[in-house]
């Protein structure tokens, strides 16, 4: 069922538009070493970051980063994972909100379903994240978040 011209004409055009995205970076990594304490799940501490650069003629570039918990840390964690995607928006205002919180509602999906695609394919327990309000996630000026939590994520 496709859509005619006339159906999207009733849509205001947004001054925001998605050109697409890329993975940039996925670091997966087992801790075979990993011994569970107790039954009760792991305690999330995922941690994200939001990169925004801007390109030419009013393409903005919007870099979301998620990890949980880092191979570099000395704690007893299941797992270790890295990832980041970018995405390519085009500006068609002088609203730069609409890049900071608007482009990353768009991308933030993807994320999700990257992390729960390949912790589902690593054979582990499947790390779902939770639908968020990227606006609180990051505010105005806050580009980092670390987010807690727990999880049954037990191997």
């Amino acid at each position: 069922m496709g859509v005619n011209e006339k159906e999207t004409q009733q849509f205001p055009k947004s001054n925001l538009c998605f050109l697409g995205y890329q993975v940039d970076k996925i670091h997966f990594e087992v801790n075979k070493e990993y011994k569970a304490i107790t039954k009760k799940g792991v305690p999330l501490l995922p941690s994200f970051s939001r990169k925004i650069a801007r390109e030419e003629n009013g393409v903005y570039q919007v870099k979301l980063e998620f990890k949980i918990f880092p191979a570099e840390s000395d704690e007893n964690m299941p797992i270790s994972l890295e990832t980041s995607i970018t995405g390519r928006f085009a500006l068609q205002s002088d609203d730069i909100n609409l890049v900071r919180h608007n482009a990353v509602a768009i991308l933030f999906p993807y994320l999700r379903s990257l992390v729960s695609f390949i912790t589902l394919n690593a054979n582990v327990a499947p790390l779902v994240l939770p639908i968020v309000n990227t606006t609180e996630l990051f505010d105005k000026s806050d580009d980092e978040k670390d987010v807690g939590g727990k999880t049954d994520l037990e191997q």
